[in-house]
């Protein structure tokens, strides 16, 4: 990142990022939109994610997304001090950059470079929460709730797990409802116009949806890693025999789980809510 020159206004700041290369932004461009759209077929896809088929989009989306983030180095998107009003509308959603390669980077199957991914995962997702603190996307307060809730993860109660969970469906309707407004707006041929408040307002939902994302998967990355780095203990010390030896765990008996119909909201938020629902941010 650059610093802002001093005196420089927003506007400066934006005048400038203008006259870079048009070539870059338009690669950044096309890498963010291909990557997104991958992350949205491994999302909505009914294969098991060890399928070849997933797997393959995972690593073609790392490899865009990976290009994304060097882009954003290389054009000096962000700059350190700004703000998100400061930021042009256009380039809001590549803060999500790490956000989704944070989410790719675990969805690769290696086992035996899975804590690696873990780390990296949990660096990833870090790294945008505290791009959305910096930007002033989120307050100081909210952040520390963020990260308070990665730390409870499932120890979180379930009056303040329904509660997040009505603040997830909250935002996630307004994201929807505003992309389908962008999709009915009939725009001119030129890509380079001027965008609007409802482009701006659509970004930033954009970004308060994929924190949720960022939290439950941060608190599951935290919970398996803990796990992994224990049996890697155990068998430096010479105990990985007390592992082989444990009897295969008896598997749980079924339970008849009652789905209230959406209509009942309430009662349908407590059902995800004891099961630990978690529903990632599809790009829109």
């Amino acid at each position: 990142t650059t610093q802002r020159p001093l005196g420089a206004s927003p506007r400066a700041l934006r005048q400038l990022r203008e006259r870079r290369s048009l070539g870059s932004a338009m690669n950044l461009r096309k890498h963010f939109d291909a990557a997104t759209a991958l992350f949205n077929e491994i999302e909505e896809s009914h294969l098991d994610s060890n399928d070849p088929a997933i797997l393959a989009k995972v690593d073609e989306g790392i490899v865009h997304l990976e290009a994304c983030a060097d882009l954003v180095r290389t054009l000096a998107v962000f700059s350190a001090n700004e703000e998100l009003e400061d930021i042009n509308t256009g380039d809001i959603k590549y803060i999500l950059v790490p956000y989704y390669l944070g989410e790719l980077v675990l969805r690769q199957v290696d086992h035996d470079r899975r804590v690696e991914h873990l780390r990296r995962s949990k660096a990833l997702l870090e790294e945008f929460l505290d791009r959305l603190l910096a930007v002033r996307a989120v307050e100081d307060k909210e952040h520390a709730q963020l990260t308070a809730s990665v730390a409870q993860g499932a120890v979180v109660g379930r009056e303040e797990r329904i509660a997040r969970i009505k603040q997830e469906r909250e935002v996630r309707e307004k994201l929807k409802a505003a992309a389908e407004r962008l999709a009915r707006r009939e725009r001119p041929a030129d890509d380079h116009e001027e965008l609007d408040e409802e482009d701006r307002d659509h970004a930033v939902l954009w970004l308060h949806t994929a924190k949720f994302g960022a939290v439950d998967t941060l608190a599951s990355a935290n919970q398996e890693l803990e796990m992994l780095l224990a049996v890697e203990k155990m068998r430096g010390e010479g105990k990985g025999h007390l592992l082989d030896q444990q009897p295969e765990p008896a598997p749980a008996p079924l339970q008849t789980v009652h789905i209230p119909p959406p209509t009942n909201r309430q009662a349908y938020d407590e059902v995800r809510a004891r099961q630990g629902f978690v529903v990632r941010c599809a790009a829109f």
